[in-house]
């Protein structure tokens, strides 16, 4: 990809810096004080009437909500007309960043005018370390490293993981063909009936620079947001510069974060708008602009609903807590004034998040006669409610969550969920509580971007909660952050069956309790005595470097994308890399290279697939690589399970590729016409006409 496919993206980078003047809080409000000693135990929200709590950090969260909001709405409205292209693209950037640099000339000239230029851009007191090397300054430090590392592999590596290219990354390129977002034939659920958010912000880039070498900086992003969320929530609940940066720290060194922060997964996006919504949920609720605040609130929840379920689930309980607080403070009013503005706000909200995510349900909606889509998506939800049930769950995610590098170790804590399970009655692997695999996992999974455990964040989130509820519960503020953080962990026991895959499911709320660590950190630092406080410095700084060293191997021996070793995204070719979780089987690769070779021998232009069916003959090869090395050509598939969306006939194709398990199964019988050829090469086929 050369420097000039590469400008365009220049439009939304320009947009998200206007944006962010437009946004951000006003250069001369009243900013909350913050203790210089951090000695003192933090007390409460941090923000007085009028005060901006972390004003910097709040600029570019909003910047990043209202930039990713556009780009979600503006998707929905080319695809009306069909005009999801590399033109459209162009001209709605073009619009949203004359509309940024028109609000931002307008901020100037009625707020910022006569400012010198360092306030004007927001330079507010906004918890500056202190001047000492201290541990602060060690996890800034493990911080910026985490950064540089990760964005390294994200700008080196080609997407690869096996989920974006059987799914995430062809419904873009189906997209892109049909300039629209609208559904299409698939046999494959995925590509149409999951929320498609982080979807469509790679579908920009996608037709901006006309490639997918940009891809994984949307998940590095969404670290990012995620870091500057956390510590602005631990700062909104009263925590100093050392829990703030403990905040961000314990998230971002989480294995699960490092190694998606390169990848076209969406967990990350997912956990940076439940971030998000957390934040301006506090801001709703004790912030000095609540009004305002519920816009930010609706627009986080919106892009978390759009994004994933998992994201649903953690970012509503934090509209909740706006809401019983604002509902509670009108009922003690007894004012039908009131409790009408609370009614009127809370329609707001929703409002506001429909926008975002309501075109994707309506679809679902008119397709599936459910918002929530067809039922094979809904089987991944709990079928059992009973507190056995859900005991249960909640022990088998925590145990896989929480696993470490000895498999004794493993198997001793997955035995015991197990024994406790038969003691009540319930089978840990009862198909209605679990999905696809059997429980338990009884070897460490290693850094793996789908399977990694990050227990010492965990320990430490369950540290932060059972402080906040034990030591702060008069801090009104806190204690209901922390029941809502557990309402969070309630919703995805209750509701995500275990699988193999939970770790990375259960990151939006990690990102909604890291605050609570930060509060403990805070308290920690400030509780010991002096006579112990070396000691106590020590203890930090070695949990902190055990926490950053898990992250750096995790960057390095990464899977399936290491910095390092043999397989380093930096020694191996583009192809090696978007094939690594086929190393074991390299056949594979030379299948899609003989298939495609023999479609562009054939010269077939229109080319039908039977990929990722499902039913008797399901398989999982992936579809992606079929579009990479099949540019120009026009792509369908010729088995569809979407209601409405029926399949075109194989006569209107000039080739077919299936794929199969065995030799003795193939996926291309049933849909060959009479009289076409069949090759087979491994576990690939391609059928021509005759002659």
């Amino acid at each position: 990809m050369n420097l000039p496919s590469l400008l365009p993206v220049l439009l939304p980078a320009a947009t998200l810096v206007g944006a962010w003047y437009v946004v951000r809080p006003g250069a001369l409000a009243r900013v909350a004080a913050e203790p210089e000693n951090d000695a003192a135990e933090p007390t409460g929200p941090a923000a007085p009437a009028g005060g901006v709590v972390a004003p910097i950090r709040l600029g570019l969260i909003r910047a990043a909500v209202v930039v990713a909001a556009y780009a979600t709405v503006g998707i929905e409205v080319l695809s009306a007309f069909h005009a999801v292209t590399r033109a459209g693209i162009i001209a709605l950037w073009v619009v949203g960043l004359l509309a940024a640099g028109a609000g931002a000339v307008l901020r100037y000239r009625r707020t910022d005018r006569g400012t010198p230029w360092w306030r004007a851009v927001g330079r507010h007191r906004d918890g500056p370390l202190a001047g000492q090397v201290d541990i602060a300054w060690l996890m800034v430090a493990g911080l910026v490293a985490i950064g540089l590392l990760t964005l390294i592999v994200a700008l080196a590596a080609a997407p690869n993981n096996w989920d974006s290219q059987s799914y995430h990354l062809p419904r873009i390129e189906q997209w892109t063909q049909n300039r629209s977002v609208g559904l299409f034939p698939s046999a494959f659920f995925s590509q149409n009936d999951l929320a498609p958010g982080a979807e469509y912000l790679l579908l920009h880039l996608r037709l901006l620079t006309g490639g997918d070498r940009l891809y994984n900086l949307v998940q590095w992003s969404a670290m990012v947001v995620c870091g500057l969320a956390t510590s602005r929530v631990a700062a909104q609940l009263g925590a100093k510069r050392l829990g703030q940066i403990a905040a961000a720290f314990f998230f971002v060194t989480a294995p699960m974060v490092v190694l998606q922060a390169s990848s076209t997964q969406t967990d990350l996006v997912a956990s940076a708008w439940v971030a998000t919504a957390a934040t301006f949920a506090l801001d709703a609720t004790w912030g000095p602009s609540r009004l305002a605040s519920l816009l930010w609130l609706g627009a986080a929840a919106g892009l978390a609903q759009n994004t994933k379920a998992t994201g649903m689930i953690a970012a509503w309980p934090m509209v909740a807590l706006w809401f019983v607080v604002g509902a509670w403070r009108a009922f003690r009013t007894r004012s039908p004034r009131e409790l009408a503005k609370v009614a009127g706000s809370a329609i707001a909200v929703i409002a506001v998040a429909l926008v975002i995510a309501g075109p994707f349900l309506v679809r679902m909606q008119e397709t599936y006669g459910s918002a929530l889509g067809p039922p094979v998506v809904r089987a991944h939800s709990m079928q059992r409610h009973d507190p056995p049930a859900v005991f249960v769950n909640a022990l088998r995610q925590l145990q896989t969550v929480t696993m470490v590098p000895a498999n004794r170790v493993d198997r001793w804590t997955a035995h015991r969920v197990e024994a406790v399970a038969r003691h009540i009655g319930i089978d840990a692997s009862d198909p209605r509580i679990t999905q696809d695999d059997p429980y338990p996992v009884l070897k460490y999974a290693g850094p793996n971007e789908d399977l990694a455990a990050y227990p010492q964040q965990v320990v430490a989130a369950f540290i932060g909660i059972g402080y906040c509820l034990i030591r702060r519960y008069r801090d009104r503020p806190v204690l209901l952050y922390t029941l809502a953080c557990l309402v969070v962990l309630l919703a995805f026991v209750g509701s995500v069956k275990w699988q193999l895959y939970v770790n990375r499911l259960l990151l939006p709320a990690l990102v909604v309790t890291t605050p609570l660590i930060g509060l403990a950190a805070d308290a920690f630092v400030a509780r010991v005595r002096r006579s112990t406080r070396a000691v106590a410095a020590v203890a930090l700084a070695v949990v902190v470097v055990a926490a950053g060293q898990s992250a750096v191997r995790s960057i390095l021996d990464g899977d399936p994308r290491a910095l390092t070793g043999e397989r380093s995204v930096l020694r191996e070719t583009t192809w090696q890399v978007r094939f690594q979780h086929f190393q074991g089987n390299p056949q594979f690769f030379d299948d899609y290279v003989w298939a495609t070779d023999t479609v562009k021998s054939a010269g077939a232009q229109r080319v039908g697939l039977v990929i990722n069916k499902t039913g008797s003959n399901k398989s999982d090869r992936w579809e992606y690589p079929l579009w990479l090395m099949l540019p120009g050509r026009h792509l369908v598939n010729l088995v569809s399970e979407v209601p409405g969306h029926p399949a075109p006939p194989a006569t209107s194709v000039g080739a077919i590729i299936c794929e199969y398990d065995t030799p003795a199964r193939s996926n291309c019988d049933p849909v060959v016409p009479s009289g076409w050829t069949v090759q087979k090469h491994r576990y690939l086929e391609v059928a021509l006409p005759r002659g």
